[in-house]
């Protein structure tokens, strides 16, 4: 569970049997604006610092550099880190061992979180 704010976009993702993640958003299935459910094979949770840019309190989040991640997949999540070197790369993820973050194929959904949210994960300890 990540405590987006308000608490109405609290978000959950929910490992079932068919190995898909299904995302719900207040309590309720989240839903497209074309009525279909959102799922992935894959949930990345990177943490970005970020900074507020103005009074509308809109973030500017630092995405070049490296830090920590948690790596879900196949009902399994991990520790891992993840690393950027310039706007014209791609982000890459690693397991805390130094591994390439093993994803099923398929969809990656990737929640980008600022450190300071509370994030709570049934197999995993923050």
């Amino acid at each position: 569970m990540i405590e987006y704010k308000p608490p109405h976009y609290k978000v959950e993702w929910k490992y079932d049997k068919n190995e898909d993640y299904k995302r719900y958003m207040g309590g309720q299935r989240h839903i497209t604006g074309e009525g279909e459910s959102i799922n992935a094979q894959n949930i990345i949770i990177q943490f970005l610092p970020a900074n507020v840019q103005d009074e509308k309190l809109r973030l500017n989040m630092d995405v070049i550099g490296e830090g920590e991640a948690i790596i879900c997949s196949r009902g399994e999540c991990r520790a891992g880190e993840w690393k950027k070197s310039s706007t014209s790369q791609r982000t890459q993820y690693y397991l805390d061992n130094g591994d390439a973050a093993p994803l099923k194929p398929g969809t990656t959904w990737i929640e980008v979180v600022r450190p300071i949210r509370n994030i709570t994960i049934s197999n995993y300890e923050l």
